[in-house]
């Protein structure tokens, strides 16, 4: 999840959650602890502000694996791999066939979870405009208001971060 990469990042850096209450627009320390365990849901400017805030990239939140995410070492893999955001992603959602699931059913359990975090990263994975093709064809995923706020917020992220790709 994103929060637990960038509290690590915050915790790492030795950084007070009253620092960085202006880059997410919050008035005390709690609210920012209430971002940074996933409790509340940032904007695409907040996430960007707390990125610059941190010196790092957006894409940083959801490439660098937090702790305890990576596989666990066994005597015929001493040292593995750390899972991309993908793999956690299929993992989480292909419940019987781990890495095995079909990317438009992977497309249509997120969105319909409505996982901000999963969402994102879904996003990032298969493209921000196959995600949302395949909520307009969805006739059960059309209809739900807050699914088509979400795209639209990380659509205009999307835009704002990547002005050459609009």
């Amino acid at each position: 999840m994103w929060y637990q990469t960038a509290r690590k990042m915050v915790r790492d850096a030795g950084i007070p959650y009253a620092a960085l209450m202006p880059a997410l627009g919050v008035t005390t320390p709690a609210a920012v602890g209430h971002y940074l365990a996933g409790r509340r849901q940032p904007t695409p400017d907040q996430l960007k502000a707390l990125a610059d805030a941190l010196g790092v990239r957006i894409d940083d939140f959801f490439t660098m694996a937090p702790a305890g995410e990576h596989p666990v070492p066994t005597a015929e893999n001493p040292d593995p791999e750390p899972l991309t955001p993908m793999q956690r992603l299929r993992r989480r959602y292909a419940w019987s066939n781990t890495d095995d699931i079909e990317e438009t059913a992977l497309i249509r359990k997120v969105l319909s979870a409505g996982r901000f975090d999963d969402i994102l990263t879904l996003c990032t994975g298969v493209g921000l405009a196959r995600v949302e093709a395949a909520a307009a064809m969805d006739r059960t995923l059309a209809g739900h208001s807050r699914l088509a706020r979400l795209l639209a917020n990380i659509r205009a992220g999307h835009d704002r971060a990547c002005p050459h790709a609009a």
